[in-house]
């Protein structure tokens, strides 16, 4: 029922859902509620618990909007989190966001992800991405010369070396692909969307975004070793 609580659980199973044995961490979650005396609680039950916390929603705010770029809105994690919740009662069931797909892009197109599921809060263009998608925040950016907002997919190398960003723009009938180096006042927005594709703005594994001629060094990711924020 604490805030910082509710961002972690919904934040990790949407993004790291695979790296967790479900049924493991269902039988652990058991056990830690007899350890208590508490009756084990469903998925439903959770939910009602979390819906009707007071703390919840009044400490929202005091609580992340100081640690987050962007404060994701609660009633978005909320209506999400029935779907994360439910190998609670069923450990063969997965969440929701590991049955999507990949967006469609052109073969050839090599997949990129900045390391790590740690924000650093760097504040350049691909941690900004990375913190969108893997939050479920639209974002808003220059391009061209008029501004787009935008749900972010992914990132792809091209053969030619450009980083490009493949977003699905408000409008549009169809993905997108933005030159990573065109993009201006990239900003992260508060709207949240249900996602389409998978997002494949993190990383399973360690990856690191190699540098190619025409990248600006303003783009690299910084490195992991003095991270400023989960």
């Amino acid at each position: 029922m604490r805030p910082r609580d509710l961002y972690d659980v919904v934040y990790l199973l949407e993004n790291q859902p695979k790296a967790f044995d479900l049924g493991q961490v269902r039988d652990l979650f058991a056990e830690k509620c007899r350890g208590k005396n508490l009756t084990v609680p469903s998925a439903a039950d959770l939910l009602v618990v979390v819906r009707q916390a007071e703390e919840l929603r009044s400490e929202w705010a005091n609580m992340l909007g100081h640690q987050l770029p962007s404060l994701p809105d609660i009633d978005s994690l909320f209506s999400r989190l029935a779907g994360l919740l439910a190998w609670i009662d069923e450990p063969t069931t997965v969440p929701a966001a590991t049955q999507l797909v990949s967006a469609p892009v052109p073969t050839g197109m090599t997949s990129v992800a900045p390391a790590g599921i740690q924000y650093w809060g760097g504040g350049i263009p691909l941690e900004t991405l990375r913190f969108a998608g893997s939050n479920h925040l639209l974002v808003a950016f220059d391009y061209d010369g008029r501004t787009r907002i935008a749900e972010p997919y992914s990132l792809r190398r091209s053969g030619t070396g450009n980083l490009l960003l493949y977003a699905w723009e408000q409008g549009s009938t169809h993905i997108k692909a933005f030159s990573v180096a065109k993009l201006q006042n990239l900003q992260v927005t508060q709207q949240a969307f249900e996602p389409r594709y998978r997002i494949e703005l993190t990383a399973e594994v360690p990856l690191a975004i190699l540098p190619s001629r025409r990248r600006s060094s303003s783009l690299r990711t910084p490195t992991p070793s003095s991270p400023r924020r989960r």
